[in-house]
Protein backbone atom coordinates (compact mmCIF):
# COMPACT_ATOMS: atom_id res chain seq x y z
CA UNK A 1 0.00 0.00 0.00
CA UNK A 2 0.80 3.61 -0.27
CA UNK A 3 2.30 4.99 2.72
CA UNK A 4 2.81 8.57 0.93
CA UNK A 5 5.75 10.34 -0.25
CA UNK A 6 6.72 7.41 -2.55
CA UNK A 7 6.89 5.08 0.55
CA UNK A 8 5.16 1.94 -0.08
CA UNK A 9 4.66 -1.02 2.80
CA UNK A 10 3.03 -4.36 2.83
CA UNK A 11 -0.93 -3.69 3.95
CA UNK A 12 -0.25 -6.02 7.30
CA UNK A 13 2.99 -4.17 8.15
CA UNK A 14 1.69 -0.74 8.09
CA UNK A 15 0.59 -0.32 11.68
CA UNK A 16 3.81 -2.10 12.78
CA UNK A 17 6.13 0.05 10.33
CA UNK A 18 4.50 3.47 11.07
CA UNK A 19 5.21 2.40 15.00
CA UNK A 20 8.83 2.13 14.45
CA UNK A 21 9.25 5.30 12.41
CA UNK A 22 7.48 7.24 15.29
CA UNK A 23 9.81 5.55 17.63
CA UNK A 24 12.92 6.61 15.73
CA UNK A 25 10.82 10.47 15.36
CA UNK A 26 11.19 10.26 19.32
CA UNK A 27 14.33 9.04 19.62
CA UNK A 28 16.06 11.34 17.70
CA UNK A 29 14.20 14.48 19.29
CA UNK A 30 15.39 12.72 22.69
CA UNK A 31 18.78 13.02 21.38
CA UNK A 32 18.39 16.35 20.22
CA UNK A 33 17.33 18.09 23.81
CA UNK A 34 20.37 15.90 25.36
CA UNK A 35 22.88 16.95 23.27
CA UNK A 36 22.07 20.40 22.47
CA UNK A 37 19.14 21.40 25.52
CA UNK A 38 16.00 23.54 24.69
CA UNK A 39 18.08 26.86 24.27
CA UNK A 40 19.59 25.92 21.24
CA UNK A 41 17.59 24.51 19.78
CA UNK A 42 14.84 27.03 19.96
CA UNK A 43 17.44 29.65 18.53
CA UNK A 44 18.47 26.95 15.97
CA UNK A 45 14.45 26.51 14.56
CA UNK A 46 14.43 30.45 14.75
CA UNK A 47 17.16 30.97 12.88
CA UNK A 48 15.88 28.25 10.82
CA UNK A 49 13.09 30.30 9.94
CA UNK A 50 14.55 33.33 9.64
CA UNK A 51 11.98 34.85 12.73
CA UNK A 52 15.18 37.55 13.13
CA UNK A 53 13.40 38.92 9.92
CA UNK A 54 9.84 37.84 9.88
CA UNK A 55 9.42 38.32 13.64
CA UNK A 56 6.97 35.01 13.77
CA UNK A 57 7.55 32.35 16.28
CA UNK A 58 4.47 30.74 14.45
CA UNK A 59 6.97 28.66 11.98
CA UNK A 60 9.13 27.70 14.56
CA UNK A 61 6.64 26.31 17.12
CA UNK A 62 5.55 24.61 14.00
CA UNK A 63 8.66 22.52 13.52
CA UNK A 64 9.08 22.21 17.47
CA UNK A 65 5.40 21.41 18.30
CA UNK A 66 6.61 17.26 19.07
CA UNK A 67 9.43 18.73 21.48
CA UNK A 68 8.35 19.11 24.70
CA UNK A 69 8.57 23.01 23.87
CA UNK A 70 6.10 25.48 24.46
CA UNK A 71 5.04 29.07 22.63
CA UNK A 72 6.48 30.68 25.81
CA UNK A 73 10.02 28.92 26.23
CA UNK A 74 10.11 30.19 22.32
CA UNK A 75 9.08 33.86 23.42
CA UNK A 76 11.54 34.01 26.04
CA UNK A 77 14.24 32.92 24.05
CA UNK A 78 13.63 35.72 21.50
CA UNK A 79 15.42 38.50 22.89
CA UNK A 80 18.83 36.96 23.68
CA UNK A 81 18.27 35.33 19.38
CA UNK A 82 17.49 38.96 18.14
CA UNK A 83 20.22 40.55 20.24
CA UNK A 84 22.82 38.00 18.44
CA UNK A 85 22.09 38.36 15.14
CA UNK A 86 21.65 42.11 15.86
CA UNK A 87 25.38 41.91 16.42
CA UNK A 88 26.40 39.75 13.89
CA UNK A 89 24.45 41.26 11.06
CA UNK A 90 22.39 38.28 10.39
CA UNK A 91 19.66 39.95 8.26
Amino acid sequence: MSMSSGMICPKGNAEELIAELDKIHRAGMDADLAENGKAAIIKRELGNHEAQITHDFEATYEVLKDYPITIAEIQAEWPAFFKECVENDWF
